[in-house]
């Protein structure tokens, strides 16, 4: 995350990405619960290959995947707004 931070942090919110979209997990289930997991909690151990508004494209050994924004955006709260009951 801190690399990620450091390299691209800026880009990624030039191109409009948020804390939930970046940091959000399910508010009650955490990072559990992918659908509510924002790039950076599903990011590792992948490197960002490129950035659009929408998108990351991720890479590890040669394969790449596209992470989306988080699909269940009202279920999500930034990581540090989590607490598990």
């Amino acid at each position: 995350m801190l690399v990620f931070l450091r390299d691209q942090g800026v880009e990624a919110v030039e191109r409009g990405w948020d804390a939930i979209g970046l940091f959000g997990v399910h508010r009650l289930a955490g990072a559990v619960r992918a659908d509510a997991c924002g790039a950076i909690i599903l990011l590792y151990p992948r490197t960002v290959v490129a950035i659009s508004a929408n998108e990351f494209v991720t890479e590890r050994a040669g394969v790449r995947q596209t992470h989306r924004d988080v699909p269940n955006r009202a279920e999500s709260v930034p990581l540090w707004n989590f607490r598990s009951y």
